[in-house]
C-alpha cells in the first residue's frame, strides 16, 4: 500500500472540502483570487494555483484554510519538501487538523522518512478510528521501521474493518512473519537445541516442504519433550503430507 496510493485521495476529498475563502469585510481582489484558486485546485491545476495561494497567504496570514490549501498544492504536484514545514506551520496553531495530519504523514512517507510520519498518523486514528486508509498507511510505516507487534495490532483492526482488502491480510502476514523471525532469533541466541528451538526449526521445513527435514527435528523434539500433544500433531501432519495417513 504506497503512501502515494493511499495518500492521494484522501487529500482529494480535502481539497473539496477546505478551499476555504476570505472573509466578507476582505476586499474583492482578493475574495476573486481566492475563488480562481479554489476553481484551479478542483481542476487539478495545483500548479497554477499555487502562485495565488501564496499571494493570498501573504495578505491573510492568519487563514488556516488558505494555508493548508498551499500546502495541499505543494503535496499535489509533488514539492514534499517544499509541503511538509507548511503542514508543520498549519499543526503548530492548530495541532488537531485532520487534513494537515493526514497530508504531513503521507509527505512524509513519500520522502521515505516513516519515522516521522507515524506521530500525525496515530493522531488520524486516534481521533477516526475507522479512518481506514490512515490505518493503513501508519501499519505499514511501523512495519518498515521493524515496529512489528505494533504493525500487527493495526493490520488486524485494519483487516477487521476490512475483511475483503487482500492488503489488510497480506500485511498482518508479513507483520507475523517479522515477529516469528524475531523470535526464533532470539530462541537461537538463547535456547538453541532446546524441544523449542527444534520445533520452530521444524515448522519452517514444513513450510518449505522439506518434509524429511521436518520429520527430523520434530523427533528430536519430542525426544526431549515426549508428553507435547502439539508435537504429536505436528508429527502426524508430516505423515499426512507425505501421503502416510495411516502411520498419522
Amino acid at each position: 500500500m504506497p503512501a502515494t496510493q493511499q495518500g492521494r485521495p484522501a487529500v482529494w476529498v480535502v481539497l473539496c472540502l477546505c478551499a476555504i475563502g476570505v472573509g466578507r469585510a476582505q476586499s474583492d481582489e482578493l475574495a476573486r483570487k481566492s475563488h480562481e484558486a479554489k476553481q484551479l485546485m478542483a481542476a487539478g491545476r495545483f500548479v497554477e494555483a499555487i502562485p495565488l495561494y501564496q499571494e493570498l497567504g501573504r495578505a491573510l496570514p492568519s487563514n488556516t484554510g488558505l494555508r493548508l490549501n498551499l500546502r495541499l498544492a505543494y503535496h499535489m504536484t509533488g514539492r514534499q519538501a517544499e509541503a511538509v514545514p507548511e503542514f508543520e506551520r498549519v499543526l503548530k496553531s492548530d495541532p488537531g487538523n485532520g487534513p494537515a495530519l493526514i497530508s504531513l504523514g503521507v509527505a512524509l512517507l513519500e520522502l521515505n522518512q516513516p519515522a516521522r510520519a507515524v506521530a500525525p498518523l496515530e493522531k488520524v486514528v486516534a481521533a477516526q478510528p475507522s479512518h481506514a486508509e490512515a490505518r493503513g498507511m501508519l501499519a505499514n510505516a511501523l512495519l518498515s521501521l521493524g515496529r512489528n507487534r505494533e504493525a500487527a495490532a493495526q493490520f488486524r483492526a485494519l483487516s477487521g474493518m476490512s475483511p475483503q482488502d487482500p492488503k489488510a491480510w497480506y500485511g498482518l502476514g508479513r507483520s507475523y512473519e517479522a515477529l516469528a523471525r524475531a523470535a526464533f532469533e532470539e530462541l537461537n541466541k538463547t535456547a538453541q537445541g532446546s524441544a523449542e528451538w527444534l520445533a520452530l526449526v521444524a515448522e519452517s521445513r514444513m513450510q518449505r516442504r522439506q518434509y524429511r527435514s521436518a520429520f527430523y527435528f520434530y523427533t528430536e523434539a519430542l525426544r526431549k519433550r515426549p508428553d507435547s500433544r502439539g508435537l504429536h500433531l505436528a508429527l502426524a501432519e508430516v505423515y499426512r503430507r507425505t501421503e502416510h495417513a495411516d502411520w498419522a
